[in-house]
C-alpha cells in the first residue's frame, strides 16, 4: 500500500515523545552514557546535530543531513548505546529513500543492540520502522512478525505505567500498519478486527488527522475486495482527500489510484449491465483521480506511486477508448520487478492480461493473469490476486463454452 510514503514518522522522529522523565531513548545524549565503555564526546555532538536536523521535519532533505552528521564518526570508537542510535539515524535515512531495503542491514544490527541493553523503548521504534520497511518492499509475512512483536512490546509496556497520548499514537500506527498487511496477506477477518481496534484508539490519539484516513483508506480496500463497490468509493474518496491535504505524496498518490481503481470497477460493472451513462460518470470521475494521482506522486518525486498510478491510467484508457499499452505495462512490470516490487508488478501483469482480453486474445490473456497470480502466490500477498483469479475463472468459463460450441458441428462454422 505504501512506500516511503511517511509511515515510519514515529520512528522517524527522534524526541518525539519526551513526557516519560525516565526514557532517554528519544534523546541525543544524557549523563548516564558518559560513564560507559568507549564513550565518544565526537560522537555526542554529531548524534546532536543529528537530532536537531531531524526534529520537527518529515522530509528526505532532513533525513540525509542527519545522515551527514554521523558519517564521519560511523568508523571511530564509540559506546554501545552510541552505536545504537548511530545505527538508528543511518537506518532513518535509507528508510526515507525508494526503495528501502539499504535500512535493514542498520536496523537488524540495532535491533540486536538493543535486546543486548535491553533498551526496550529503542526496540518497539526499531521493530515498528523494519515492520514499516518490509511492507513497503511488500515482504508481508516479515512486516506482520514486526508488527506484532512491537504491539507485544508495547503490551508489556503498559502493564508498568498508562500510555501516554504520544504512545497511544503509536500503538495506532502499529495496528493500522497491521491491518494493511493482514489485508494484503488475504487475513481480511483479522484485518477488519484490527480496524475495529484502530477505531477506538484513534479516539484517544492526538492529531490523528492522517490516522484516521489510513484507517478508511484500509476499510476502503475491504470494501473493495468485498465488491461493496459504492461504499468503498465513498469511503477511499474521504480518505484521499484528507491526504492529499495533510498526508505524504507518496500516500495522497495512492489514495487517489485506489479511487480511480474503484471508480474504473463501477464503470465495467455498469457497461456489464448495459448503463452506458453512468458508466460514463465513473469514467470521468476515475480520469480527475489518476490525474491527481499522477500529479501528487510526481510533485512529490515518489516514483512507486507513480507507476502504480500509470498502471490505473492505462486501464483507464483502455475503457474509454480502447487504447492498448502494452509496451508501457511491459516497462512498469520490469520497474516493479527491478525494484523487487511485487504489487507494481504483479498488478502491471493483470492490466497485460485485461488489455489481451480486451482484443480477444484469451490465450494471452491468461497468461499474463496467470503470471501475476504466480508473484502473488509466492509473495503470499494473495489479497491483490483477487481480480486476476476472477477473470481467470470467467475465461477458462469462455474458453471451455467455446469448445463445446466449436465440438458440436457446422454451428461453429460463423
Amino acid at each position: 500500500m505504501d512506500d516511503g510514503d511517511g509511515s515510519n514518522e514515529r520512528a522517524l522522529s527522534p524526541g518525539g515523545d519526551e513526557s516519560d522523565s525516565e526514557d532517554t531513548w528519544h534523546l541525543p545524549d544524557d549523563l548516564s552514557w558518559h560513564h560507559e565503555q568507549g564513550y565518544s564526546e565526537s560522537v555526542a555532538v554529531a548524534l546532536g546535530c543529528a537530532h536537531r536536523r531531524l526534529r520537527g521535519k518529515g522530509d528526505v532533505v532532513a533525513y540525509r543531513r542527519a545522515l551527514a552528521c554521523v558519517q564521519p564518526v560511523m568508523g571511530g570508537g564509540m559506546s554501545e548505546r552510541q552505536r545504537l542510535h548511530v545505527l538508528f539515524i543511518v537506518a532513518l535515512a535509507h528508510a526515507s529513500t525508494y526503495p528501502q531495503d539499504a535500512a535493514l542491514d542498520p536496523i537488524d544490527a540495532a535491533i540486536e543492540l538493543a535486546i543486548n541493553l535491553d533498551e526496550r523503548r529503542a526496540l518497539e521504534d526499531l521493530l515498528y520502522l523494519r515492520g514499516s520497511i518490509n511492507r513497503a518492499l511488500l515482504a508481508a509475512p516479515d512486516a506482520v512478525d514486526d508488527l506484532e512483536d512491537c504491539l507485544d512490546l508495547l503490551d508489556v509496556h503498559s502493564l508498568a505505567r498508562a500510555p501516554t497520548p504520544a504512545q497511544v499514537k503509536f500503538r495506532l500506527d502499529a495496528t493500522l500498519h497491521l491491518a494493511g498487511t493482514k489485508f494484503l496477506l488475504g487475513d481480511h477477518e483479522m484485518a477488519a478486527r484490527l480496524l475495529d481496534q484502530a477505531e477506538n484508539l484513534v479516539t484517544r490519539a492526538p492529531d490523528s488527522v492522517t490516522q484516521k484516513a489510513i484507517l478508511s483508506w484500509t476499510r476502503a480496500l475491504l470494501l473493495r475486495w468485498r465488491g461493496e463497490l459504492e461504499v468503498a468509493l465513498t469511503t477511499a474518496m474521504i480518505a484521499a482527500e484528507t491526504l492529499r491535504v495533510h498526508g505524504h505524496p507518496g500516500n495522497a498518490s495512492r489514495a487517489q489510484t485506489l479511487v480511480a481503481d474503484i471508480a474504473l470497477d463501477l464503470t465495467e460493472r455498469l457497461n456489464h449491465v448495459e448503463c452506458p451513462d453512468a458508466a460514463r460518470e465513473f469514467l470521468t470521475l476515475g480520469e480527475a483521480y489518476v490525474q491527481r494521482a499522477l500529479d501528487l506522486a510526481q510533485q512529490g518525486d515518489v516514483a512507486s506511486s507513480e507507476a502504480m498510478a500509470r498502471v490505473t491510467q492505462a486501464r483507464w484508457e483502455r475503457l474509454s477508448h480502447g487504447v492498448s499499452h502494452e509496451g508501457l505495462l511491459h516497462e512498469l512490470s520490469a520497474i516493479g520487478h527491478s525494484h523487487r516490487d511485487v504489487a507494481l508488478e504483479a498488478l502491471a501483469f493483470a492490466e497485460l492480461g485485461a488489455d489481451f482480453e480486451a482484443r480477444g486474445d484469451l490465450e494471452s490473456a491468461i497468461h499474463w493473469y496467470k503470471r501475476a497470480l504466480a508473484i502473488l502466490n509466492e509473495s503470499k500477498m494473495t489479497a491483490l490476486g483477487v481480480w486476476a483469479r476472477r477473470a481467470l475463472w470467467r475465461l477458462s468459463g469462455e474458453m471451455s463454452s467455446a469448445q463445446d460450441t466449436a465440438g458440436s458441428g457446422p454451428r461453429s462454422a460463423r
